[in-house]
Order: structure tokens, then C-alpha cells, then sequence
């Protein structure tokens, strides 16, 4: 679930196909000060300087910002623990998608999940959505479990 003054939204699947499922919505404006470098990597404080260049309808820290909230909530609603933003990589392409990062399995940052994510001018909206099963695989193969 999410919701924003004048949005609100709920996204549900079928156990069966779906592990879990995060969603956001945040303000198509810029963070306040000193929010960005605290939830973002080196990398990502320069993937989002780069891209604030490169489009001036999106508020490309927001939108790192949205995206680590998803990814968030995907997380917690799996592992029943916190996690810190710094802890999710994220990239982003302009073009709506994004990929995600998590400190899985034995605990260094390993399978890569995608997501989507729409912009208007009112609203950022990002929703990450792990297949059934993946994640446990993701836990196997990272860890060198054997069956």
C-alpha cells in the first residue's frame, strides 16, 4: 500500500506467483536538504546527478528515494527485518525501469530484481514485484547451499 495527499494505492497478487510485491508513491519534487546523502550510495549520488541532467520532468532524487522505499517494503515484508536505504543499490534507466540490489544470503549485495516506475508532474509511482520462488533461489544460490 501507499498513498500521498491525492493518491492511494494497494497492489495485490496470487501467493503462487508472487513472493512479494512493494509500491510508492511519492511528490514529483526535489528531497530536502541532506535527505539524498544519507539514503544514497557514491554511485548513486552520480547515476542521480548524471540523470537530473538528462530530464527535467522527473525529480531524479525523489525518484531514487520512491524507488528505495519499494524496495523496502519488498524486503520487509520477506526477511521481517530492517533495513537501511544505503543498503539497497539502485539503478535507474529514464526509460521507466529500474534494478535493485539487496544484501542477501550471506550478506554482500547479489541478485539483481527489476522494477517499473512512472512519472507525471504531480507523482512518482514505483512498484518492484519478485516472482514466486525467487527469492528463496536467490538465498540458495548466493550462500552455495546444497539440496
Amino acid at each position: 500500500m501507499t498513498h500521498r495527499n491525492g493518491y492511494h494505492a494497494a497492489a495485490v497478487a496470487l501467493r503462487r506467483e508472487v513472493s512479494t510485491i512493494g509500491i510508492d508513491a511519492e511528490i514529483n519534487r526535489p528531497l530536502k536538504a541532506g535527505v539524498l546523502n544519507r539514503i544514497a550510495s557514491a554511485r548513486e549520488l552520480a547515476m542521480t546527478a548524471k540523470l537530473s541532467v538528462l530530464t527535467d520532468r522527473v525529480f531524479v532524487d525523489s525518484l531514487l528515494f520512491s524507488i528505495k522505499e519499494s524496495a523496502y517494503k519488498a524486503w520487509f515484508s520477506l526477511e521481517k527485518s530492517r533495513l537501511r536505504f544505503r543498503d539497497i543499490e539502485v539503478t535507474i534507466d529514464l526509460d521507466g525501469d529500474f534494478a535493485v540490489r539487496f544484501p542477501v544470503g550471506c550478506g554482500a549485495l547479489q541478485r539483481q530484481f527489476f522494477g517499473s516506475w512512472a512519472a507525471d508532474q504531480y507523482f512518482l509511482l514505483t512498484a518492484l514485484c519478485i516472482d514466486r520462488g525467487a527469492w528463496n533461489e536467490c538465498l540458495l544460490h548466493t550462500c552455495g547451499s546444497q539440496e
